[in-house]
């Protein structure tokens, strides 16, 4: 049984996948098995996996009708035999030294998860930026582990998690990443890494978080910066608070009921946002207000809304007023506010990067 196994999901990355895969092989750490979830995709990544199945033993392939990224995910751990379960998205790499560390870090600790920061590499301009896990570095177990529970999903600062819930800077024991996987809603596509990192935080019973070095390196695709329709996207996030609210419920779990009360908020704002940026673009002010009314219509939003407890919520002013507009359904104030909430959220963005 080796001691990682290193799930690769791939679908439609063909320009960047020999770059992924040769960089997992490349580490100076050999007891892993690497397994290549080939989701159907349409290109040539099918016959890369299979090209490179055939130079390298421990490299497993799996091809299967399209099903999205919860699924192929699924599909890698139920064959997994590692100790402990990683993933690497298709289109990111690793460097060198990254294995050895966190398994050296894994024999010391007995962590149940290891967390590691990120580079994330922006394409389109080639910007470099580090993202650093708001917690602390070091071990966490017992009344320390449950402090960083409770801010997990909201660190205090709106918004900013305790723990980013990507699944690809950590490393999962293999039977509380099954248990918390396999029962994920297939339907989910975004929100897939909180889906599975959160529950998998609530049943690990040691994280260790670890800060001295970086080594993943996350690439923001330049054919990724498409916005989607803000109704497909409320829809998305719905199927994701569904089953959370399964997972989570208010009345067992209060405290990770508060904080899922603020990503809602966060969430909600957002998807607002990106509609009525529209505005900007069309350069109407009728239809600016036009669009304002169609949100007002859209039951996906109301739903995520419905679920707002925002007289409980410290939140900054723009999208306190931004989400009271929309509940009380005036549309130019919800306007007026989406565009204050853009030029605050810009220059903060500025100033954090002087």
């Amino acid at each position: 049984m080796p001691f990682l196994s290193v799930i690769v999901p791939i679908y439609r990355v063909e320009p960047y996948l020999k770059v992924c895969v040769d960089s997992i092989l490349s580490q100076d750490f050999a007891d892993m098995e690497i397994i290549l979830v080939d989701d159907g995709s349409p290109d040539g990544c099918p016959k890369i996996c299979d090209d490179y199945a055939k130079k390298d033993g421990r490299i497993r392939v799996i091809h299967q009708e399209n099903g999205g990224l919860v699924r192929a995910r699924k599909a890698g751990a139920r064959i997994a035999s590692g100790k402990y379960i990683t993933f690497v998205d298709s289109d990111d790499w690793i460097d060198k030294g990254m294995y050895r560390t966190l398994y050296e870090l894994a024999e010391k600790t007995e962590a149940d998860i290891l967390v590691t920061g990120a580079f994330v590499e922006v394409e389109s301009d080639g910007r470099q930026e580090i993202l650093e896990n708001p917690a602390a570095a070091g071990l966490y177990t017992g009344e320390k582990l449950e402090k960083l529970r409770e801010k997990m999903l909201y660190s205090g600062h709106f918004y900013r998690p305790g723990i980013y819930p990507v699944v690809w800077n950590k490393w999962f024991q293999r039977d509380i990443l099954l248990k918390n996987l396999l029962p994920i809603d297939d339907r989910i596509s975004l929100g897939e890494d909180m889906a599975c990192t959160y529950p998998c935080l609530m049943d690990a019973g040691s994280v260790f978080i670890y800060s001295d070095e970086i080594f993943y390196h996350y690439r923001i695709r330049k054919d990724a910066m498409t916005k989607q329709d803000t109704g497909a996207a409320a829809e998305k996030y719905g199927i994701l608070y569904r089953y959370l609210e399964k997972i989570f419920p208010r009345e067992k779990m209060p405290k990770i009921a508060e904080q899922l009360n603020y990503h809602r908020a966060y969430l909600v704002s957002v998807v607002l946002l990106e509609e009525l940026l529209k505005y900007d673009r069309i350069g109407s002010f009728q239809k600016g207000k036009e669009l304002a009314r169609e949100c007002f219509a859209k039951e996906a939003i109301q739903y995520l809304m419905s679920g707002i407890h925002l007289e409980q919520l410290q939140l900054p002013v723009s999208h306190r007023q931004v989400l009271t507009a929309y509940r009380k359904k005036r549309a130019l104030s919800l306007l007026f506010w989406t565009q204050i909430g853009y030029l605050s959220q810009w220059l903060l963005w500025k100033l954090e990067r002087k």
